[in-house]
């Protein structure tokens, strides 16, 4: 199993923070601050937060999905991801 890694900046826009696979990947996802994620259109109203003081957030993602962020406050965020293979 090959092992990937990423840091994105994340600000008001979404941005990606995992790539696609056409396999799919076990995630985990971490931030410097509080974020919320979701598809490509996620909001404040729409998101998952996901706390800068939560455990990292273990995802089994479905072969084409992809993770994307924003900011939940003020200040903009570091998300880091570990990924690898889920088949």
């Amino acid at each position: 199993m090959a092992i990937s890694h990423g840091q994105y900046a994340v600000s008001t826009t979404p941005v990606a923070v995992t790539p696609v696979d056409e396999d799919g990947l076990l995630v985990v996802i971490n931030a410097t601050q509080n974020v919320y994620l979701g598809n490509a259109s996620v909001t404040a109203e729409n998101g998952y937060l996901h706390t800068k003081t939560d455990p990292p957030l273990q995802l089994d993602l479905a072969p084409n999905e992809i993770v994307y962020a924003i900011r939940a406050g003020a200040q903009d965020a570091v998300v880091t991801s570990l990924r690898t293979k889920n088949r």
